[in-house]
């Protein structure tokens, strides 16, 4: 019997053993060869224990993209599509088979618009400065004609066991976020367009922390450039001096208290003149702020004046009429 044993890294790994039918005598060149023979043996146990931890390696990877909950594909430098995941044929229609190479995928789901896209994927792939994408917003036609969007993301290139190189792209459906936030837009431009015809001020003031917010038509309300941050001090110095005191404590008595607020005043602007404001505003107890408005009343006060006036000098003028007046 000769037995050979294989010693790596200074531990026993294996041996390797020869019988002959009788006992005899082995020669150096049969221990040599039987030394080869094991080495060999050992690397070619070697190597299938590698290509089968790289194909169990593989499998796990091709089953984390086919199951990934979010849109993934993956493309060799050649154009080759070599996978996508069920996601991804879920919310666009199309299978590997309707895309196996990208520019398919580029035609079919983005149009005139596969340029950006095909840009951006090349850079990926240039030699030394080959680098991830990162969320790039791109709008896609699925295969039943939706329109969506999507952020996507790539990867830096991989290699693979043919030696192309390859690329990972994921991308997240961000249609529904989009269309809130155009839907949010909307609705912020129809309520500017709404205030400004009423021609309202809207501010904050958190009652916790003293922070203080008014928009641009408040600003211009009380004298200053729209791009002026106004603090609660200005817009509280600009009220008239008569009026300041009664003010005050009408907002320290509603911060107090966490109620609202509903108050007519004048303010005096830079140049002097005198405009009559109305405030009013409710207190959320969640955030503890105030969300409030303003409005410029001074036309409205104006007539209610110019009423009195009038109906003061009627009055004058029927008391000393001397002939009898009277109204049914």
């Amino acid at each position: 019997v000769l037995s050979v044993p294989l010693i790596k890294e200074g531990q026993w790994v294996a041996t390797l053993s020869l019988h002959h039918s009788s006992a005899r005598e082995w020669s150096e060149a049969e221990i040599k060869l039987a030394q080869e023979t094991a080495e060999r043996t050992w690397a070619a146990v070697e190597r299938a224990r590698a290509e089968q931890n790289l194909r169990e390696s593989e499998e796990q990877f091709r089953r984390a993209i086919e199951d990934a909950p979010i849109p993934v594909i993956m493309h060799a430098e050649d154009g080759e599509v070599l996978q996508i995941s069920r996601t991804w044929t879920e919310l666009t229609g199309y299978t590997l088979e309707d895309k196996d190479v990208i520019q398919t995928w580029l035609t079919l789901a983005y149009g005139f618009g596969g340029e950006q896209v095909r840009d951006a994927m090349e850079k990926a792939f240039a030699p030394q400065t080959g680098k991830p994408m990162r969320a790039v917003v791109f709008d896609i036609t699925t295969k039943q004609g939706e329109h969506r969007t999507w952020s996507f993301s790539a990867s830096t290139p991989g290699i693979l066991r043919d030696g192309r190189r390859f690329v990972v792209g994921m991308a997240e459906d961000i249609t529904e976020r989009k269309r809130a936030e155009e839907a949010l837009r909307e609705s912020e431009n129809r309520l500017n367009l709404s205030l400004t015809g009423a021609n309202l001020g809207t501010w904050t003031y958190n009652a916790k922390t003293n922070e203080f917010w008014a928009d641009e038509r408040a600003k211009i309300m009380h004298g200053f450039a729209p791009e002026h941050p106004m603090t609660f001090e200005e817009a509280g110095s600009c009220v008239h001096p008569e009026d300041r005191e009664l003010a005050r404590n009408n907002f320290v008595e509603a911060v107090k208290s966490r109620s609202g607020l509903d108050h007519e005043f004048r303010i005096v602007l830079p140049d002097g003149e005198i405009r009559w404001i109305c405030s009013y505003a409710e207190f959320i107890e969640l955030d503890e702020t105030f969300y409030g408005i303003s409005q410029d009343i001074t036309k409205r006060k104006e007539a209610e004046e110019a009423l009195r006036v009038s109906e003061q000098r009627l009055r004058v003028a029927l008391e000393h009429t001397p002939i009898l007046v009277y109204t049914t």
